[in-house]
Protein backbone atom coordinates (compact mmCIF):
# COMPACT_ATOMS: atom_id res chain seq x y z
CA UNK A 1 0.00 0.00 0.00
CA UNK A 2 1.15 3.49 0.84
CA UNK A 3 4.02 2.46 2.82
CA UNK A 4 5.51 0.48 -0.53
CA UNK A 5 5.11 3.88 -2.55
CA UNK A 6 6.78 5.66 0.46
CA UNK A 7 9.75 3.21 0.11
CA UNK A 8 9.93 2.96 -3.22
CA UNK A 9 9.63 6.79 -3.77
CA UNK A 10 12.63 7.38 -1.08
CA UNK A 11 14.67 4.69 -2.55
CA UNK A 12 14.04 6.63 -6.58
CA UNK A 13 14.72 9.86 -4.84
CA UNK A 14 18.30 8.23 -3.09
CA UNK A 15 19.36 7.27 -6.16
CA UNK A 16 19.10 10.67 -7.86
CA UNK A 17 20.93 12.01 -5.53
CA UNK A 18 23.48 9.90 -5.31
CA UNK A 19 23.90 10.06 -9.04
CA UNK A 20 23.80 13.73 -8.58
CA UNK A 21 26.80 13.83 -5.64
CA UNK A 22 28.97 11.03 -7.76
CA UNK A 23 28.39 13.29 -10.93
CA UNK A 24 29.58 16.57 -9.11
CA UNK A 25 32.37 14.76 -7.40
CA UNK A 26 34.00 13.66 -11.07
CA UNK A 27 33.44 17.08 -12.84
CA UNK A 28 34.84 18.61 -9.82
CA UNK A 29 37.73 16.48 -9.73
CA UNK A 30 37.32 15.28 -6.43
CA UNK A 31 36.82 11.74 -7.32
CA UNK A 32 39.23 9.25 -6.12
CA UNK A 33 40.59 6.40 -7.92
CA UNK A 34 40.95 3.30 -5.72
CA UNK A 35 42.88 0.88 -8.34
CA UNK A 36 43.09 -2.73 -6.44
CA UNK A 37 43.10 -6.24 -7.88
CA UNK A 38 39.94 -7.48 -9.11
CA UNK A 39 38.47 -11.23 -9.57
CA UNK A 40 36.37 -9.64 -13.04
CA UNK A 41 34.27 -12.52 -12.93
CA UNK A 42 33.06 -11.70 -9.28
CA UNK A 43 31.92 -7.99 -10.80
CA UNK A 44 29.79 -9.48 -12.99
CA UNK A 45 28.38 -12.00 -10.64
CA UNK A 46 27.34 -8.90 -8.58
CA UNK A 47 25.95 -7.59 -10.78
CA UNK A 48 23.69 -10.28 -11.97
CA UNK A 49 22.44 -10.36 -8.55
CA UNK A 50 21.89 -6.85 -8.83
CA UNK A 51 19.33 -7.20 -11.46
CA UNK A 52 17.84 -10.58 -10.80
CA UNK A 53 14.52 -9.03 -11.22
CA UNK A 54 14.53 -7.25 -14.10
CA UNK A 55 12.27 -4.87 -15.52
CA UNK A 56 9.88 -3.74 -18.19
CA UNK A 57 9.75 -7.74 -18.66
CA UNK A 58 12.93 -8.15 -20.00
CA UNK A 59 15.42 -10.49 -20.18
CA UNK A 60 18.77 -9.59 -18.98
CA UNK A 61 21.93 -12.04 -20.11
CA UNK A 62 25.16 -11.77 -18.81
CA UNK A 63 28.20 -13.59 -21.24
CA UNK A 64 31.48 -13.51 -19.11
CA UNK A 65 32.45 -16.56 -19.32
CA UNK A 66 36.09 -15.32 -21.02
CA UNK A 67 36.81 -13.63 -17.55
CA UNK A 68 37.06 -17.19 -15.21
CA UNK A 69 39.65 -16.39 -12.68
CA UNK A 70 40.96 -13.16 -14.44
CA UNK A 71 42.60 -10.85 -11.96
CA UNK A 72 42.69 -7.42 -13.11
CA UNK A 73 44.08 -4.42 -11.39
CA UNK A 74 41.12 -1.51 -11.99
CA UNK A 75 38.46 0.38 -9.91
CA UNK A 76 36.08 -2.09 -10.03
CA UNK A 77 33.66 -0.07 -8.44
CA UNK A 78 33.54 2.68 -10.55
CA UNK A 79 32.96 0.30 -13.39
CA UNK A 80 30.62 -1.36 -11.71
CA UNK A 81 28.60 2.26 -10.88
CA UNK A 82 29.48 2.47 -14.95
CA UNK A 83 27.46 -0.39 -15.83
CA UNK A 84 25.07 -0.31 -13.05
CA UNK A 85 23.80 3.33 -14.89
CA UNK A 86 24.27 2.01 -18.40
CA UNK A 87 21.87 -1.41 -17.92
CA UNK A 88 19.52 0.82 -15.94
CA UNK A 89 19.07 3.10 -19.14
CA UNK A 90 18.83 -0.07 -21.59
CA UNK A 91 15.99 -1.85 -19.12
CA UNK A 92 14.09 1.88 -18.89
CA UNK A 93 14.10 2.43 -22.86
CA UNK A 94 13.40 -1.42 -23.48
CA UNK A 95 9.89 -2.53 -23.10
CA UNK A 96 9.27 -6.76 -23.27
CA UNK A 97 12.82 -7.40 -24.81
CA UNK A 98 16.37 -8.16 -24.15
CA UNK A 99 19.64 -6.65 -22.54
CA UNK A 100 22.90 -8.75 -23.31
CA UNK A 101 26.16 -7.36 -21.44
CA UNK A 102 29.25 -8.81 -22.77
CA UNK A 103 32.50 -8.31 -21.41
CA UNK A 104 36.18 -9.75 -21.90
CA UNK A 105 39.51 -8.87 -21.56
CA UNK A 106 42.09 -8.18 -24.56
CA UNK A 107 45.17 -6.70 -25.42
CA UNK A 108 45.06 -3.69 -27.72
CA UNK A 109 48.58 -3.12 -28.93
CA UNK A 110 49.99 -5.14 -26.04
CA UNK A 111 47.94 -3.59 -23.13
CA UNK A 112 44.86 -5.36 -21.73
CA UNK A 113 42.11 -3.31 -22.28
CA UNK A 114 38.65 -4.54 -20.29
CA UNK A 115 35.63 -4.12 -22.69
CA UNK A 116 31.88 -4.38 -22.03
CA UNK A 117 29.18 -4.02 -24.26
CA UNK A 118 25.39 -3.34 -23.37
CA UNK A 119 23.15 -4.15 -26.38
CA UNK A 120 19.27 -4.05 -26.02
CA UNK A 121 16.54 -4.65 -28.11
CA UNK A 122 14.61 -1.30 -27.11
CA UNK A 123 13.96 1.72 -30.25
CA UNK A 124 17.36 2.88 -30.37
CA UNK A 125 18.68 6.39 -30.05
CA UNK A 126 18.30 9.14 -32.99
CA UNK A 127 21.42 9.56 -35.14
CA UNK A 128 21.05 13.21 -34.23
CA UNK A 129 20.75 12.59 -30.45
CA UNK A 130 24.08 10.56 -29.91
CA UNK A 131 26.63 13.49 -29.99
CA UNK A 132 24.85 15.07 -26.76
CA UNK A 133 24.09 11.73 -25.20
CA UNK A 134 26.70 11.89 -22.77
CA UNK A 135 25.92 15.62 -22.23
CA UNK A 136 24.33 16.23 -18.30
CA UNK A 137 20.50 16.28 -17.91
CA UNK A 138 20.00 14.48 -21.47
CA UNK A 139 17.99 12.31 -22.45
CA UNK A 140 17.79 10.84 -25.90
CA UNK A 141 14.19 11.03 -26.41
CA UNK A 142 12.60 14.09 -23.98
CA UNK A 143 8.75 13.67 -24.95
CA UNK A 144 9.64 9.90 -23.22
CA UNK A 145 11.02 12.18 -20.55
CA UNK A 146 8.37 11.73 -18.41
CA UNK A 147 7.19 8.26 -18.79
CA UNK A 148 11.30 7.56 -17.82
CA UNK A 149 12.01 8.22 -14.47
CA UNK A 150 16.15 9.23 -15.10
CA UNK A 151 17.13 13.06 -14.63
CA UNK A 152 19.63 12.74 -17.34
CA UNK A 153 22.71 12.48 -14.99
CA UNK A 154 23.18 8.48 -15.21
CA UNK A 155 25.08 8.34 -18.80
CA UNK A 156 26.99 11.80 -18.12
CA UNK A 157 28.10 10.05 -15.15
CA UNK A 158 29.60 6.71 -16.35
CA UNK A 159 31.17 8.89 -19.38
CA UNK A 160 32.98 11.07 -16.51
CA UNK A 161 34.06 7.80 -14.73
CA UNK A 162 35.07 5.77 -17.62
CA UNK A 163 37.02 8.84 -18.46
CA UNK A 164 38.87 8.92 -15.23
CA UNK A 165 40.20 5.91 -15.41
CA UNK A 166 41.57 6.42 -19.26
CA UNK A 167 38.76 4.60 -20.96
CA UNK A 168 35.74 5.73 -23.37
CA UNK A 169 32.64 5.52 -23.63
CA UNK A 170 30.39 4.98 -26.98
CA UNK A 171 27.49 4.07 -28.11
CA UNK A 172 25.87 2.58 -32.28
CA UNK A 173 22.64 2.18 -33.22
CA UNK A 174 22.15 -2.05 -34.07
CA UNK A 175 20.44 -2.97 -37.40
CA UNK A 176 17.33 -3.38 -36.45
CA UNK A 177 16.38 -2.40 -33.59
CA UNK A 178 18.12 -1.30 -29.93
CA UNK A 179 21.45 0.26 -29.39
CA UNK A 180 24.87 -1.01 -27.68
CA UNK A 181 26.49 1.06 -25.12
CA UNK A 182 30.92 -0.31 -25.61
CA UNK A 183 32.71 0.77 -22.68
CA UNK A 184 36.65 0.23 -22.89
CA UNK A 185 38.92 0.22 -19.82
CA UNK A 186 42.94 0.06 -19.58
CA UNK A 187 43.57 -2.16 -16.78
CA UNK A 188 46.72 -4.36 -15.45
CA UNK A 189 46.90 -8.14 -15.08
CA UNK A 190 47.56 -8.88 -12.05
CA UNK A 191 49.82 -11.62 -12.25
Amino acid sequence: GCTDQITASSKDLLKKVNDLLEYTETIFNKASINMAPCVIEDLFLSLREHYIDGKNNNTINFDCLSLQNKVVVTDAEKIKKSLINIIDNALEYTQNGEVTVKSEVLSVNQSPILICSVKDTGGGIDETKIETLFDVFTQSDMTLARSHEGVGLGLASSHSLISLLGGTLSVKNNQGDGCTFYLRVPVALNQ
